[in-house]
């Protein structure tokens, strides 16, 4: 049934008291506006983030991002104030505008928001004017922001205030904006009653470990706090923070009554421990909403997950943006026949996740596809081992911890074969980082593809080890360092090379890469590096491969000799 949210996000409270403290008879020449005041806002039901900027005044702070999330009730998810003051302006010759620029984007895969912006102004003196995406709008009118698949969709309103007459007192004139926010589609489940929990507690710390689920609800939101005598939502100064879900055992557990019904779970930011068998056998789950920020590593005999979600389509694993650890062996159960069948792992946007622990996704069978965020520092033993359905590794860690250990063995021989996306503002791949134990254990890599623009300028040793299915790859110009033995092991039929350092030690790679140009036939070689480097550069390649052709595209082609 489709809902009309009663969701309005007022951008109230933005007073810019407008002075001009120029004694005596003011000018153009002289005019000068101080700025100050603030802005707030406020939302409910919407899952959506607002952002802002100041442009043409001597300080010009950028408005922190507001992240409004789906609630239920009529209060406020997420409240922020951002004050503005002390903003000098002055226009000397002639008055220069300021433009202040809110951007309004729908975060939310499922939901469609439409928003529209009103304007309130009081007094002379004063112009103001707005603007969306650069085009003409008018005030209240309404946009709508749907979504593409993962894509965001957003919208920036542009505020432009201008000074009319600089001999007018402004000293009283004020305005303000109000940004309405509307959401048509379907609102998601409630958060589940504190009542439908029971729990246990500590009074020394004020914490409760969750022993109990008796609702019926399926789509089920752990509290992060609880009132210990009524055990409802906590009050101020009798709050209990609900930091544990407690252990079970194959015939008990606080899910026991829901593992055939339960489809969603939320674990708040507050939980530091899981409990063994907390979720076992919730046959029916397709989605963890998992927001622990730091919780402890779990055991190498763990069943916390063990036959999730095996009688549904899979489950989506969502990280929240404030997790900063994903714990030991949290995904992947003692026995191999006991895995949870999750499909999809997506971490938050703006995610600071910086560490993955050991085994973490080991024996994820369905999992297609994985996106290391670029927070990440850390990637533990084995944490996407046997991961045999992967078809998409998208790397984006800037600049990860080099590795004494194999991360993806067995990944993706299921398949086709793993395209690897290297993106755009990763500095170094680590030693080993997709290398195998051996030929039997190594990772299907097909495709590697470094992004348009990249940075990366280490190779780590080992860093291909062993990918047998790899047959050709770009090395970017940003390289200077390629490790000993990177691409053992490698199948390459050819190798396209941008970056000088790689063409300049051409030679060197028969010995200490032991394959990139021993066993390819073809070697494509940027045209500007030629004439950058000289002709003494080409003299292993010429020994090797022959006079080279010029392809046309910017290259010039080395066929092998026979």
């Amino acid at each position: 049934m489709s809902l009309k949210i009663k969701l309005i996000s007022c951008i109230s409270a933005f007073i810019l008291i407008l002075g001009m403290f120029i004694a005596g008879v003011l000018s153009v020449q002289q005019a000068q506006v101080n700025i100050g005041g603030s802005i707030s806002f406020n939302a409910t039901d919407v899952y959506a983030r607002v952002t802002g900027s100041v442009a043409n005044a001597q300080s010009n702070p950028t408005l922190s991002d507001l992240l409004f999330t789906a609630n239920d009730d009529s209060s406020p998810s997420e409240t922020a104030l951002a004050t503005w003051s002390n903003m000098d302006l002055d226009f000397n010759q002639t008055p220069t505008p300021i433009e202040i620029l809110i951007t309004v984007e729908n975060l939310s895969n499922e939901r469609t928001l439409t928003v529209n912006l009103t304007n309130n102004l009081q007094g002379e003196g004063l112009n103001i004017a707005i603007s969306r995406d650069s085009a003409s709008y008018t005030s209240a009118t309404n946009v709508e922001l749907g979504t593409a698949g993962s894509n965001t969709a957003s919208t920036t309103f542009t505020l432009t205030l201008t000074v009319a007459d600089p001999n007018v007192d402004l000293t009283d004139v004020n305005f303000g904006y109000i940004l309405n926010m509307f959401d048509e589609s379907v609102a998601p489940a409630p958060p589940t009653s504190v009542s439908s929990f029971t729990f246990s507690f500590n009074d020394t710390d004020h914490t409760a470990s969750l022993t109990g689920f008796i609702g019926d609800e399926t789509e089920v939101v752990i509290p992060s706090t609880v009132n210990k005598l009524t055990e409802t939502t906590a009050t101020e100064g009798s709050d209990y923070r609900v930091t544990a879900i407690a252990a079970g055992s194959s015939s008990s557990g606080p899910f026991y009554s829901a593992r055939s019904t339960l489809a969603s779970i939320t674990i708040p930011e507050t939980i530091e421990t899981i409990g063994n068998y907390a979720f076992y056998n919730c046959t029916a789950l397709t989605e963890i909403n998992y927001n622990a920020t730091a919780a402890n590593d779990l055991s190498n005999r763990n069943y916390v997950f063990s036959y999730a979600g095996q009688n549904g389509t899979g489950i989506t694993v969502n990280i929240g943006a404030n997790v900063t650890k994903l714990p030991n062996y949290i995904f992947w159960p003692y026995d191999f026949s006991y895995s949870p069948n999750i499909i999809t792992v997506n971490f938050a946007e703006g995610s600071v996740c910086t560490s993955i622990g050991d085994f973490a996704f080991r024996n994820c069978s369905n999992l297609t596809s994985i996106t290391i965020p670029d927070s990440v520092v850390s990637i533990g033993l084995s944490a996407f081992e046997y991961c045999r359905s992967l078809t998409e590794i998208n790397y984006n860690a800037t600049a990860a911890n080099d590795l004494s250990y194999y991360v993806f063995m067995y990944a993706g021989q299921n398949g086709t074969g793993i395209t690897v996306n290297i993106g755009a503002n990763v500095e170094r791949l680590p030693n080993n980082i997709f290398c195998s134990s051996s030929s039997s254990s190594s990772l299907n890599i097909a495709t590697v593809n470094f992004a348009e623009g990249s940075v990366c300028t280490s190779i780590g040793e080992f860093a291909f080890d062993g990918c047998s299915g790899l047959s050709s790859i770009t090395i970017p110009n940003s390289v200077t360092s390629i490790g000993i033995s990177a691409f053992d092991g490698c199948n390459f039929t050819s190798v396209t090379i941008d970056s000088s350092y790689a063409y300049q030690n051409a030679g060197a790679y028969g010995i200490t890469c032991g394959c990139l140009l021993e066993v390819v036939n073809t070697v494509y070689v940027n045209s500007a590096l030629i004439t950058e480097l000289g002709t003494d550069a080409n003299s292993y390649l010429n020994e090797n491969f022959g006079q080279p052709t010029d392809n046309g595209n910017g290259y010039y082609v080395y066929t092998r000799n026979a």
